[in-house]
């Protein structure tokens, strides 16, 4: 026998040996890690993940862990926890605990108001500042507002909602919401709408939760009866099909692009701007009556429209090789235009890389010497990025324009662009649509130097010769040949400029071209704009109470008789709108272009009395190119083709876009 024969055989055998805890492991009874004195711990209540299944398994229940070790899962018996004396308990969810407080306050204050004081000898009120806030869930003097999104964790809540009997008031997001029905009845939400609940524009006209009505009361306008059922929804099967053929990124292009002629026939409307005051009106309301039209196209700019066999001479020429194009029923009307977003200067919200970036606070530093020093002044022409995601499905929705500048939060933002969103760079023929549209502005209270020290800025460089190029562009205002627009939401603020405004044109006797985008409380000041002639662009158009600057808002239906955007026109005012976006904040909001088309038709719907359908489309594009400085003969503006419906409907679907600038169709069909 050689020697170490036992040391060779253990080295041998352990060879065999799979990874794993020692033989021992679950003989265990201490924890090689338990410290000594730590009580054993009960978890109650508690969603368990077991680690079984396949990773899979979890279970409810309890779990106890003594000397470091778990004892039990699931049910832990009462007597087994009366022998091990001292534990430390932790409630999973916290509700038993906050049920038993409920209960002993009750408990003491049913004796108390009883008169029952010797049963409270000794006593004091039962309260707990860890639990107080889930104690008044329970007691329902607190309102339950749940962020989430799968039908699961609907259905989780539900549940417990149930189990503890507290109400919940609203579900946020719940975008499974539609595949659990029969849950959210269990949440007793009972909901009154003015139209069909996916129809456009829906509000409701009163919110019923356990039989208590929430809103005093509620404001209500008659919806169109076609606002009482389900909205059809257009054909999006190839849209899908390139979706899943292309994970998810599919190419946002136009399928065709041409430049011969195309015929849009079953065509119901025209809208096209006047060439005096770029006011819309519809070609096809006195000549319809109920035929559908016809409109050929050629090179982008329309040669015919009418009705029956009216542009016959033109599609049944000999070797004409024309596109035929059946609307359905829609429409063509002017591209819109969206201010208020960074359409064209970035690609990715928050992803600085893939951004223009900030630009120079003139009230903050002195930008460098090169740039301009006290002169500097950005445009954004110079930093445009075309065919981004965002621009792209903007334009598949209608939106042909883009109006942007430097920087919306900046003190001086600079000089803004207006660019076309379906070309894919800036030396395409008709890329830019005008280089220099308007100087931007931004005041809010919080502002770093003040909102004063920002009014003392803007009087002095109205009124005073300034160096380079931010002298020379506010000379440009004060002469009344740029717009000044100016990001603001305080009624105080805009105040403040209109004050300036009639300073400044009595010192020089020339009219001031001032445009608010923001004013969020400028109805407040409805009749001293419309007297002033200060144009809003309202941005977001339904405004929310986002910051101090936005306090005093019109909050709109159901809560009051009409909307800013009512508001504001009643009294004169030129209004134009950029997207809802999110928060009120440019870089986020980018992406909300694409429904800038529905913002102008909730408008419509909810003001009946004031908009019209023509004044509804200007509000998205006629109206924002006057206040924004954008001069675009009406001959040479885009129109976009929808099928089966308009640009302010949800049954609209964007089909085409024809571009007199470009000289051609952009088929997406």
């Amino acid at each position: 026998m050689p020697l170490h024969v036992e040391e060779a055989i253990a080295t041998c055998r352990s060879l065999q040996l799979k990874p794993g805890p020692p033989l021992d492991f679950y003989d265990r009874t201490v924890s090689d890690r338990f410290q000594n004195g730590t009580r054993p711990i009960l978890v109650k209540d508690a969603r368990i993940w077991t680690g079984r299944v396949q990773g899979l398994e979890t279970v409810h229940g309890d779990l106890l862990l003594v000397n470091g070790i778990i004892k039990a899962v699931g049910h832990v018996h009462r007597d087994h926890l009366n022998e091990l004396g001292d534990i430390h308990t932790i409630d999973a969810h916290g509700y038993n605990t906050a049920r038993d407080i409920k209960e002993s306050q009750d408990d003491y204050c049913s004796n108390a108001l009883a008169g029952r004081w010797d049963r409270l000898a000794g006593k004091s009120f039962p309260e707990s500042l860890q639990w107080e806030a889930l104690v008044d869930v329970i007691r329902g003097r607190v309102k339950v507002h749940t962020h989430c999104y799968e039908a699961v964790d609907i259905d989780d809540f539900v549940r417990l909602s149930l189990e503890f009997r507290f109400s919940i008031a609203a579900f946020h997001h719940a975008h499974e919401a539609w595949l659990v029905p029969d849950v959210l009845k269990k949440a007793y939400d009972i909901v009154l709408w003015d139209s069909h609940p996916l129809a456009l524009g829906a509000t409701p006209t009163q919110v019923i939760i356990d039989g208590i009505p929430q809103l005093s009361s509620p404001h209500k306008i008659a919806k169109p009866h076609s606002s009482q059922s389900s909205p059809h929804t257009p054909d999006f099967e190839l849209e899908i099909t390139e979706a899943i053929d292309h994970a998810g990124l599919p190419p946002l292009g136009p399928l065709i692009s041409r430049d011969g002629l195309v015929l849009f026939t079953n065509v119901s409307s025209l809208w096209i701007k006047t060439s005096d005051s770029l006011d819309l009106m519809d070609m096809f309301q006195s000549s319809l009556h109920g035929s559908p039209g016809s409109v050929v196209v050629s090179q982008g700019r329309i040669l015919c429209h009418g009705i029956d066999s009216a542009c016959d001479g033109y599609t049944l020429q000999d070797g004409a090789v024309v596109a035929v194009v059946d609307l359905q029923g829609g429409s063509l009307q002017p591209g819109l235009a969206s201010v208020g977003s960074m359409l064209g200067l970035q690609e990715i919200a928050m992803e600085q890389s893939t951004t223009d970036g900030e630009v120079y606070n003139v009230l903050d530093t002195d930008p460098p010497s090169i740039v301009g020093g006290v002169g500097y002044l950005p445009r954004a022409v110079d930093g445009l990025v075309y065919g981004t995601r965002d621009a792209l499905l903007a334009y598949r929705a209608g939106v042909t324009v883009g109006i942007t500048p430097p920087s919306l939060s900046s003190f001086v933002g600079g000089l803004s662009t207006a660019f076309s969103l379906g070309s894919l760079h800036k030396l395409e023929s008709g890329a830019i649509v005008q280089e220099t549209a308007a100087l931007h502005v931004s005041l809010a209270h919080g502002d770093v130097p003040g909102v004063s020290t920002e009014i003392a800025a803007l009087r002095r460089l109205l009124t005073q010769s300034t160096k380079g190029k931010l002298g020379e562009s506010f000379q440009k205002v004060s002469k009344g040949q740029l717009p000044l627009v100016v990001a603001v939401n305080s009624a105080d603020i805009i105040a403040a400029l209109v004050n300036l405004k009639l300073e400044v044109e009595m010192k020089t006797g020339t009219t001031l071209k001032l445009t608010i985008i923001g004013g969020a409380e400028a109805h407040l000041l409805a009749a001293e704009l419309a007297k002033a002639n200060v144009g809003v662009i309202l941005y977001p158009p339904r405004p929310l109470a986002y910051t101090w600057d936005h306090r005093r808002i019109i909050p709109g239906l159901p809560l009051s008789k009409e909307s800013a955007i009512a508001h504001l026109i009643s009294s004169g005012v030129t209004v134009g709108i950029g997207p809802q976006g999110t928060s009120g904040i440019p870089s986020i909001s980018t992406w909300a272009a694409r429904n800038l088309r529905f913002d102008a038709g909730w408008a419509l719907l909810d003001s009946p009395h004031v908009l019209s359908k023509a004044s509804a489309l200007a509000l998205a594009s006629s109206n924002v190119e006057k206040l924004l400085g954008i001069e675009i003969d009406p001959y040479e503006s885009d129109l976009v083709a929808t099928s089966g419906g308009d640009l302010l409907s949800f049954e609209g679907k964007v089909v085409a876009v024809i571009s007199p600038r470009k000289g051609r169709v952009d088929l997406f069909e």
